[in-house]
């Protein structure tokens, strides 16, 4: 026996999971990656080696074995890059069998969607095809590793990667959709009508299935491809690994996953049907309204992205209404639009699909004259842990980062359900979740909440090691009609540049994207003193607001409107030289602010004096100094006035109807 120390990573990242179409595409793309990580893992342990940073998740890698218990992972959990510190192995470890086993996984995975779809397709470019996506498959993956003696010999993994060993094949032909720069699947030498023919064919050879993995006219490469439909087939996955030593001897093994995930629009809208559901339990007529509204999407094909994962929401309000028939969790998201519904008649060349979507249309105009319109927006929210990354060299604290790093990140998906929202990534201390807008401000405080309660259970035990750390969140509000991608790409540098360069890391950053471009950018420290914090002043003021709009509709938009005006023309949103100059005119502020309040229009009474509080502590502005610490900058921001009038004219209801914050810790 010798105790070696096995490094081993797993690529290209960017190239798997960023490239992508559709938010089940970078479900996908996380999900498989995490998946070939934990075969990675589990072949070390196979061996003998025991992984100590980052501490596998035991439930998880018992579920690579058909030996789970409880519900199967439903997204990604564990990082693409880890170390098997001091993995105690035999003298006959073999980290080719660790490379091997997860490409070994790759290719049987890649076979089961090959066999499910490919296989039999009569069509002249089938060989071609194959050919195609043999290359494809087993030249994607880059698999680095080393193995050393030196337990202090951390950057081995960078060092390897500069040896640039990894070639992908030239890529011929018309490009796939999806994944730039490599060939689509019909092997075509050029876009046209062989192309198409080739798709065509596959689809009917699909089945009915992939109506809604495959839009009319998408093409795609074998890499794009098997994001899309492995998720039919993951279950049907076994493949036995026996490796060199005897002890390395296991199975591979699949479970039942989501066939479909919830679209953007259909997160956006998910409020309102939940509103419409519950509605119609008090009202007879309205009730009736929306049961043939049901009806006739139900003669449709729906071809939904929402179904098979439920949101908490809408299954709440299905139960208490109690109507086993309504199928609301597998409605396309599109068909709560009026303008998408006029959109998808027009473009129909089927006459009966035609009037049932026109039906479709009156039907749910009637709906929304009584109870408004759902919104066109939903939200990004993306989470990274703070200042973890000098630590972890710290042998003393790693058992403790992983231990609390494990316990936040299988209690993240319960958190983002209560929530109503769909968890498309959660390894370490990231996380990566699509919500509603009225859910996301408050998801992300309750996983906030949750990472310092983990982090603080481990610290009980490490005394003067412990570890110092705390969870920074990047809200994005974005239109459901603009690119996922795009939207995806604009809350890194959120997260990043504002939350933690600019407000000094433990923040909030939030953005409102209109189909104009950026509305408005505003942060705040999670902790701020005695003033309140940020989740809980914004839910207080949008409550507060909401309550004097169902009075006077125009009331919160001429309000904040005035009192932005006024602002921007005495020039309080500028920088000043001195933080005393605007604590001096701080009664002058309050001045301000009942003014705009008395010239909004339609008396709604007087000014409450915890809302004017609320009011001058949301417009606060916050900075990192030089030396790390955070500050409160002598101005005010506009930006907070622009998010609270987005807020109260978009949300259903002023505080979501999930869990509170404090029951998911």
């Amino acid at each position: 026996m010798s105790e070696q120390y096995f490094h081993f990573t797993l690529g290209p990242v960017q190239a798997f999971v960023a490239q992508a179409r559709r938010t089940r595409d970078f479900w996908a793309g996380s999900f498989l990656l995490s998946w070939l990580a934990s075969v990675a893992m589990q072949s070390v342990q196979a061996q003998g080696g025991r992984i100590e940073f980052p501490l596998p998740d035991e439930d998880y890698l018992d579920w690579l074995q058909g030996k789970g218990k409880g519900t199967p992972p439903q997204q990604g959990c564990i990082p693409n890059r880890f170390k098997a510190a001091r993995a105690i192995v035999p003298a006959s470890f073999d980290p080719l069998q660790v490379t091997n086993n997860v490409q070994a996984a790759w290719q049987a995975l890649a076979d089961q969607v090959w066999q499910g779809d490919l296989a039999g397709l009569e069509h002249p470019s089938i060989e071609q095809t194959q050919s195609v996506w043999q290359r494809q498959v087993e030249h994607f993956w880059e698999i680095s590793w080393c193995l050393t003696p030196d337990p202090t010999a951390t950057n081995l993994l960078d060092r390897r990667k500069n040896w640039r060993t990894y070639n992908p094949p030239a890529e011929p032909g018309v490009s796939c959709m999806m994944m730039e720069g490599w060939q689509e699947l019909s092997a075509e030498p050029r876009p046209g009508k062989a192309v198409n023919t080739f798709w065509k064919a596959l689809a009917e050879k699909a089945g009915k299935s992939i109506n809604t993995d495959l839009r009319p006219g998408e093409t795609l490469c074998a890499i794009a491809y098997i994001k899309r439909r492995f998720a039919h087939y993951f279950h049907t996955l076994e493949l036995p690994f026996s490796g060199q030593s005897g002890i390395d001897q296991w199975t591979l093994k699949g479970w039942r996953l989501p066939v479909n995930v919830p679209s953007v629009n259909y997160l956006a809208a998910a409020p309102w049907l939940e509103k419409a559901i519950l509605a119609a339990a008090k009202d007879t007529q309205l009730r009736e309204e929306i049961s043939l509204l049901n009806l006739d999407l139900a003669t449709l094909d729906s071809g939904h992205e929402g179904g098979t994962l439920n949101l908490n929401r809408i299954d709440k309000a299905c139960h208490t209404f109690n109507i086993p028939d309504w199928k609301w969790q597998t409605v396309n998201g599109r068909y709560f639009y009026e303008e998408e519904l006029a959109l998808l008649a027009k473009r129909s060349d089927d006459a009966q699909e035609r009037e049932i979507l026109n039906s479709i249309q009156q039907r749910l105009h009637t709906v929304q004259r009584q109870l408004g319109k759902p919104s066109d927006f939903y939200s990004i929210l993306l989470m990274d842990g703070d200042a973890l990354g000098s630590q972890m060299s710290n042998a003393t604290k790693q058992t403790g980062i992983s231990r609390a790093l494990n316990a936040f990140t299988r209690k993240v998906p319960d958190v983002v359900q209560a929530h109503s929202g769909f968890l498309v990534y959660a390894g370490g201390d990231d996380v990566l979740a699509l919500l509603s807008v009225d859910d996301a401000i408050a998801c992300a405080d309750a996983l906030r909440q949750l990472y310092t309660h983990c982090f603080a259970k481990v610290n009980q035990t490490l005394g003067q090691n412990a570890i110092t750390t705390s969870l920074s969140a990047a809200v994005l509000f974005c239109h459901y009609k603009s690119p996922f991608a795009q939207n995806l790409a604009k809350a890194h540098p959120l997260l990043d540049k504002v939350a933690k360069e600019k407000t000094g890391r433990n923040s909030l950053a939030i953005e409102v994207w209109k189909p104009g471009g950026l509305h408005c950018r505003w942060s705040s420290p999670w902790e701020r003193g005695d003033a309140p914090a940020p989740a809980a002043l914004i839910r207080s003021l949008t409550t507060e607001l909401m309550h004097y709009r169902s009075t006077d509709k125009q009331f919160s938009r001429k309000f904040l409107y005035k009192l932005e005006a006024l602002i921007e023309q005495l020039g309080l949103n500028k920088p000043v030289a001195q933080a005393e100059d605007l604590s001096i005119d701080n009664l002058y502020l309050r001045a301000l602010i009942r003014a705009a309040w008395q010239h909004s229009g339609k008396a709604v009474g007087e000014l409450n004096a915890t809302l004017l509080d609320e009011l001058l502590h949301m417009t606060e502005s916050w900075k990192r100094e030089d030396n790390g610490v955070t500050v409160k900058e002598p101005r005010l921001t506009n930006d907070a006035l622009k998010l609270l009038h987005f807020l109260t004219t978009e949300q259903i209801s002023a505080s979501p109807s999930s869990a509170m914050s404090e029951a998911s810790v």
